[in-house]
């Protein structure tokens, strides 16, 4: 499910981890604002992971409730990309509001919010 690979040993390289994101220093683990936001129906969450891991994705409604978990496995280092189509665990539409997204990688932590419109 990625969008690119970028196969280097982790040194100064150009890094072309996202669109329009051209630096040169080491890549880190990121996670990027879900697009389009507001969305409806189906939204895209990218993010960069610096080195081979165990990774979960898990979208949580306003009260900390686990909605559904996008991905729980090991991932390659590299861009990923997965989309959300506003459904829950059980295959139901969930309702206009506000949602966070949170990856979690190794010992990396990252959590972002995102609105649903019907």
């Amino acid at each position: 499910m990625g969008i690119k690979s970028l196969q280097t040993s982790g040194w100064k390289a150009i890094c072309k981890c996202f669109p329009g994101c051209y630096f040169i220093k080491r890549c880190k683990f990121r996670l990027q604002q879900n697009y389009p936001n507001p969305f409806n129906p189906v939204t895209t969450i990218s993010y960069y992971l610096a080195r081979d891991t165990d990774v979960e994705l898990a979208i949580y409604n306003m009260a900390g409730q686990n909605i559904i978990t996008l991905l729980n496995g090991r991932q390659n280092a590299g861009a990923h990309q997965l989309q959300w189509q506003g459904i829950d665990r059980y295959g139901h539409q969930v309702g206009s509001g506000v949602y966070f997204y949170r990856l979690t990688a190794g010992e990396f932590i990252e959590t972002k919010k995102m609105v649903l419109v019907r």
